[in-house]
């Protein structure tokens, strides 16, 4: 892309790539607004013809616009641009399958190398900042996915990512306006659905959170991720049957998913079933050694067994991954109440009162340590 974007650079002005457009890309013009860059205009084109395939019928309009100047510009640099390009572009692939692996410091190694070779190129910013978001080195996800905006600001898939490392940033707002904004460019994306509901949830903006996670799910049925957020935002409203039927869906379709038997296994305390709780509480934390709701859940578990100096134990792991957590500090409170440390309870509750002020559970918990 990188060979195309530089020859109608400089081969065209403003005014030329608006008649080319117009010409050869009538849906493309269409979407020119006043006040437009030629390199907004360059980039919207470029977009258009990635995105449907159409890069060979941008070539043969190029060349029959302009034939001589594009004979003498596909001579003296398209080629060895092209040689350029073509590595990067195996870098990427191999970027791709460490990625799938999740080798994702592979993969950032090689998308550096990809940029490298070609670092006008959007996608290799926005997947090298997509993987760096997996290795919670946030701060280079953003910078990479600023990039990527400024080469390409219409790819929902950047604005996507970027909203997905608002989330993790507890930027919630930010990641509202950014799924928003991806949802703009491409309405049928059903994980900036998802992503949007996520953050609603994050909010207590439950009726929000489960309307966006639905429609998510609407348009893509087998999307774990929208499950396991619905899920969680029932598990919020106390609706622990609908959450166990999302994190069960969810699980089906990513077996691997820690989060979701997580959920799950609060959801099953909740309602008393201990046998399911335990289970489920013990298969996250194989899953995700390093995820707090994971010790939530054990922690949860051995409460429920009566196994208070483990639940501490483990609500205090959960602390450790996650100091805002505040269904961890509600455990932890429960059991040493439970143990007669009162004084402590009252500490951990007042504590998960503050981070989640409609927590009922935690005003239980320290009423009945006040009574104690």
């Amino acid at each position: 892309m990188t060979d195309i974007r530089q020859y109608l650079t400089s081969a065209y002005g403003d005014d030329d790539i608006t008649v080319l457009c117009s010409d050869y890309f009538r849906e493309v013009y269409d979407d020119f607004t006043a006040g437009m860059s030629k390199r907004q205009k360059i980039q919207l084109l470029l977009d258009h013809c990635q995105r449907r395939d159409l890069i060979p019928s941008l070539l043969a309009a190029l060349q029959r616009d302009r034939p001589d100047q594009y004979q003498r510009y596909t001579q003296q640099v398209i080629a060895p641009v092209q040689e350029s390009s073509q590595r990067a572009r195996r870098h990427f692939v191999n970027a791709k399958e460490y990625s799938i692996k999740g080798n994702y410091e592979r993969a950032i190694a090689h998308y550096t190398q990809a940029i490298m070779l070609d670092p006008e190129e959007a996608t290799y910013y926005r997947e090298r900042g997509g993987n760096a978001a997996l290795t919670k080195d946030l701060n280079q996800a953003l910078a990479d996915l600023n990039r990527a905006m400024e080469l390409n600001p219409r790819s929902a898939l950047t604005y996507l990512y970027r909203a997905a490392v608002f989330v993790e940033m507890q930027e919630y707002d930010r990641a509202i306006a950014d799924a928003t904004q991806a949802i703009a460019i491409d309405p049928r994306l059903a994980l900036a659905w998802a992503i949007r509901g996520d953050a609603y949830g994050y909010q207590a903006k439950i009726e929000l959170s489960i309307a966006d996670t639905t429609r998510a799910i609407k348009l893509d049925t087998k999307c774990a991720f929208a499950y396991e957020r619905r899920g969680m935002t029932y598990l919020q409203r106390g609706d622990y049957d609908q959450a166990i039927v999302d994190e069960t869906r969810a699980i089906e379709f990513d077996p691997k998913d820690a989060i979701a038997f997580s959920i799950r296994a609060i959801a099953y305390g909740s309602k008393g079933n201990q046998d399911e709780l335990v289970s489920d509480a013990r298969r996250a934390v194989e899953l995700d050694p390093h995820l707090s709701w994971a010790y939530c859940a054990r922690g949860l578990a051995n409460y429920a067994m009566g196994d208070y100096v483990e639940a501490i134990t483990d609500a205090a792991q959960a602390l450790k991954l996650d100091d805002k957590s505040a269904r961890a500090y509600a455990i932890r409170g429960a059991a040493h109440r439970m143990k007669g440390n009162y004084g402590e309870a009252i500490l951990d509750e007042t504590r998960a009162i503050t981070l989640d002020p409609r927590y009922c559970f935690a005003y239980c918990e320290r009423g009945i340590a006040y009574c104690s």
